[in-house]
């Protein structure tokens, strides 16, 4: 019983992590925030056309805009999983789609080189569910829950409001400020593991937690020459503190063990937790009239935000738990090791007509996350993505349509080490189709 309890301690904290991750390209980031940001493979940098690009990516990119504007974009994915291991043989992901707006407004004040802009956006969101066997496991190696739902939840929604400066035709300055909304979700059965010398303990886990952080983005934009725009940005860590409550239960593991005791557990759960800072650089090239060519390379600080979680737990309901652990209240640290990566992206225009331009872009970045953490629900290993969308202008009104695909990936873990063994020998390919729209009125 005292090795289930602290085996569940050290082990939970990663496993919250997970909620973050699942399906999503390049680490846990969408690639572009609107239909036109999407059709260049995620490029914000050198050129944000719109609000909602300038907010997400490089403010300055308000000063240079034409006209004042309010915009909607809606994101619709469509996402396609396999995982196998021991006991699963391709099983699929059951739901993985879901509908992703934003919106943004940018205002130019009158007879000033001041530029406003104001806009919410989903950072990250993802809802995915798999229903797949538990493979033995657990204290005694024999532990199964059978057929389970492996589901997960994580949104990261942002509300940001900044502003630009035009400080002359050629430079551009801006900034904007960001409260990020956290909803994390949870619902699968786990070995906890961790401890040394502890082989772990398996529980079906329900937890949920929601809160609030907070970030900053800034940039520059400069035209050296009519032909040539480039685009710094950075956007800082964001720092998000969620509450919310953590349940279990390890009746299959308890039984295992023959341990008399009730098998329910319940804390309130606080998890601290860090986005990474990202710096980008872009160039805009219009080597022709009717074309331009788009480069961007992004640097994502994985590695420090995602080096290590901590958790507290407290107001534990289980009082044999409590007994043992001397409290009802746990606070664990415990590592992630996640890898920083570079992450690069092209694209090009072309003007089809005189209000109809072509978009077409590419991105690769490697998977930030290392093989031996790797579950169904960690899985951010998709690494490529192509897009292409259209652009139409008439009179007050920019309309654009963009389809994006990111290229099927499969990882295959040979040295498992979060999951006591469970996962050794599995894999998980994963795939996802993304039709965007975005309208905007221009006055």
């Amino acid at each position: 019983m005292t090795r289930i309890q602290v085996s569940f301690l050290k082990a939970l904290t990663p496993l919250l992590f997970l909620l973050a991750n699942d399906l999503l390209a390049h680490g846990i980031f969408r690639n572009g925030d609107d239909a036109q940001s999407m059709a260049l493979g995620g490029i914000d940098t050198p050129e944000a056309g719109t609000p909602v690009s300038a907010l997400q990516g490089n403010p300055a990119g308000l000063s240079f805009q034409d006209r004042n504007a309010v915009q909607a974009s809606l994101s619709l994915g469509i996402l396609d999983g396999d995982f196998s291991n021991s006991v699963n043989q391709n099983s699929p992901l059951n739901t993985g789609q879901g509908v992703i707006p934003s919106v943004g407004v940018r205002y130019q004040i009158e007879g000033m080189p001041i530029t406003l802009g104001l806009g919410i956006a989903a950072e990250s969101a993802l809802e995915a569910d798999w229903r797949y066997n538990d493979a033995p496991g657990g204290l005694g190696g024999t532990v199964s829950y059978g057929v389970q739902q492996n589901r997960s939840k994580f949104v990261a929604a942002r509300l940001a409001a900044g502003a630009s400066w035009e400080i002359n035709e050629y430079v551009a300055v801006g900034a904007v400020g960001g409260m990020v909304y956290n909803d994390n979700q949870l619902t699968a059965p786990y070995t906890f593991q961790n401890s040394p010398g502890i082989s772990g303990a398996k529980t079906l886990l329900d937890l949920k937690t929601t809160g609030i952080g907070w970030n900053g983005n800034f940039g520059i934009m400069v035209k050296p020459t009519e032909w040539l725009q480039l685009g710094v940005s950075y956007q800082t860590p964001t720092r998000m503190s969620t509450s919310g409550q953590a349940d279990g239960n390890a009746y299959a593991q308890f039984a295992a063990l023959s341990v008399a005791a009730p098998a329910n557990f319940t804390y309130k759960a606080n998890i601290q937790t860090s986005l990474p800072q990202i710096v980008s650089v872009g160039a805009k090239v219009s080597p022709v009239s009717w074309g331009r060519l788009f480069f961007q390379a992004d640097w994502v600080d994985y590695a420090n935000a995602f080096d290590d979680l901590v958790i507290n737990l407290s107001n534990g309901t289980n009082a044999t738990l409590n007994t043992l652990t001397g409290g009802n209240s746990f606070t664990e640290t415990s590592p992630l090791n996640w890898q920083s990566v570079w992450v690069y992206r092209v694209g090009t225009e072309v003007d089809v007509l005189d209000n109809l331009r072509w978009r077409v872009g590419y991105t690769y970045g490697d998977n930030p996350v290392p093989t031996a953490t790797i579950t169904p629900l960690t899985a951010a290993i998709n690494e490529q993505t192509i897009g292409t969308g259209v652009i139409y202008n008439m009179e007050d009104w920019e309309l654009a349509l963009t389809y994006q695909y990111d290229i099927k990936n499969t990882v295959n873990v040979n040295n498992s080490q979060i999951l006591n063994g469970e996962y050794q020998g599995s894999s998980i390919s994963l795939d996802g189709h993304w039709v965007a729209f975005s309208a905007s009125y221009l006055f």
